[in-house]
Formats: structure tokens, sequence, C-alpha cells
């Protein structure tokens, strides 16, 4: 009876893995099908030139992505990002146009940027309140200071973050190794220390992690404040990449990066998260936009698009369906 158990239990964990390769293999056949179809279509889209040019672009929005799936891993939200990092982008224009020191010009977005993950953190990790309502009420606020740092326009940099945009190290610019020595870090904070454990297991079940003994409240402002650290090292690069501090800046960064944490395979419900996949599905949902906008599909089929995306992700995620059957009953 007791080797029959034990083939039995074998066969259905053997059956259960082999189900899920074969959902992996399903996605990625459909993946390769997807890009030789468009190969065949545009092929003059799929050069070595161009796509390496779309990489670099999407290199801060990538990072994002990877920010959002910090954010997600516990379950929680930060639609504020996007304009964190268009106030970083602003002070770090306005103090290099001021004429401060290239170091302050650095600091000094990042210190924003922690202070604005410290706002996030408070709310939401200290107070217990909403993320999704937390970071829609900062975003606008945090907008508004934009406005405030760039006097209702443009700034104008020196040029003295130049080198930074445009050296180069095997092809690839220096700030896109920055962002992905950034996202590294960020991924191994996630994967190989105790802040990464606490925050996952907050996200697959935060009545569970604290009866563990984990202190949700401070993983959770910790968390935020990592994210605001990183969006002000963001906002420092896209300055430097662009020339200049616009109000408009990242104004679809918390979509984009949510979009590509589903094409990533993260879950919006906590409890799984890669920073790497978070990364790699924000580079192929650029490529997408991109390919589209090389076609000629509008841009407001690209929305919807997008709002397709993220209800199919929903509609599969069983945690998000429970947390909404809860929220009716």
């Amino acid at each position: 009876m007791g080797i029959y158990r034990f083939l039995k239990n074998s066969f259905i964990m053997r059956n259960g893995f082999n189900r899920r390769v074969v959902r992996e293999y399903r996605f990625v056949l459909v993946l390769f099908g997807g890009i030789a179809a468009a190969w065949l279509y545009a092929p003059g889209f799929f050069t070595s030139s161009n796509l390496l040019l779309i990489a670099n672009q999407i290199a801060t929005v990538a990072a994002v992505s990877g920010c959002v799936a910090l954010v997600m891993a516990a379950g929680h939200f930060d639609l504020s990002i996007g304009a964190a990092v268009a106030v970083a982008n602003m002070t770090c224009a306005l103090l290099l146009y001021k004429g401060c020191s290239v170091p302050l010009a650095v600091v000094g977005p990042v210190a924003a940027g922690l202070l604005m993950g410290m706002v996030n953190g408070w709310f939401v990790g200290v107070k217990g309140l909403a993320s999704f309502y937390v970071t829609l009420a900062t975003q606008i606020g945090f907008e508004g200071l934009s406005y405030i740092v760039g006097s209702g326009g443009f700034i104008l940099r020196t040029t003295a973050l130049q080198p930074l945009a445009q050296s180069e190290f095997l092809y690839v610019p220096l700030y896109v190794w920055i962002l992905l020595a950034v996202a590294a870090v960020l991924q191994f904070l996630l994967n190989n220390t105790l802040y990464g454990r606490y925050l996952l297991a907050a996200g697959y079940r935060e009545s569970t992690a604290w009866a563990a003994g984990i202190n949700v409240r401070q993983i959770i402002f910790i968390n935020y404040c990592i994210v605001g650290v990183v969006a002000g090292i963001i906002g420092v690069v896209y300055t430097a990449r662009v020339g200049y501090g616009s109000m408009t800046t990242g104004s679809s960064y918390a979509y984009d990066g949510i979009v590509g944490n589903l094409l990533g395979g993260n879950r919006i419900s906590g409890g799984k998260a890669s920073v790497l996949r978070a990364m790699a599905g924000a580079y192929l949902w650029g490529i997408l936009q991109n390919y589209m906008g090389y076609v000629g599909v509008p841009y407001y089929w690209q929305r919807i698009i997008k709002c397709v995306i993220i209800l199919f992700a929903i509609s599969r995620d069983k945690k998000v369906q429970e947390k909404i059957r809860q929220m009716w009953n």
C-alpha cells in the first residue's frame, strides 16, 4: 500500500509538473509564432540596429517595471511612480540649470524620491490604507509638485550629464548598464534576503505573515522607500538621456510597469514576483508598441490592447477574484 501511494503521488506530482511545462512551452510557441508572423509582415523592423535603439529607449520603462514588481510582490499598487520620476527629473534638471555640481544634482533627486516613497510607505504600510487609493492621491500631488519645481514649464540642463548618455560599453549606453545594475540589486534583495522573503510572504497572505512574526507594516514602509529611491535614480538617468526636465515625464509609466509585470508572469495579487521577468515583459511590451506604431496601428488601439492585457491577467488571477467576492459579500 505504501509503494502504491508513493507511485500514485509521484505520478500526480509529475503530471502536474508536465502540465506546467506544457503551459510554458505553449506560451513560448505562441510568442515565437507571433514574432515570426510580425517579421514576415514587416521584416525591416527586426534589424539589429533598430531593436538595439528600441531597447535603449525602453530602459527607463523597464526599470520602472522592476520597481512595480517590488510593490506587486506585496500585493499592493503604486500608481504614483511615474509622477515620482517626473519630480526627480525636474529636480535634477533644475539643479543643473542653476549651476549646481553633478553630485548634488544626483543626490537631490534621489533624496526627493526617498521622501516621496516615505509618504506612500507611511500611509500604506504604517496607517494601513489601501495602496490603490493612496498612490492615486499621491500621483496627483506629485504631479502638482513637478509643476512647482518646474515653475510651470520645461527646464533646460547643462551638458554635465552628457557623458552618461553618450558613453557606451559593448555598444550599449552607460545609463542602460546603470539601470540593469539597479535591477540586479533589486532582484538580489527580492530573492536572497529576509526582506524579500518577508515581502513575498506578506503578499501571499498578510494574516499568515503577521502570525509568523513578520512586521508587515515595517516591510511595506521600507519597500516603498526603496521604490522611491530607485524612482529618483531613474529620474536622473532620464534627465541625462533626454537633456531636459518635463512635467509630462512618466505619465504612463505606472500602467506600462503593470503591463510589463503581467507579460513577465508576475501576479497582480502578490506573493510571486521577479524583477528580471518584469523587465523582460516591459521590453516585450515596448517592442510591441513600437512595432504597432511602425505598421501604422493607431495609438487608441494600443491603449485598448493594454486594457485587454490587464483585464485578462486579472481574470486569470484567482486571488484577485477572491478579494472581489469578499468585497461584495
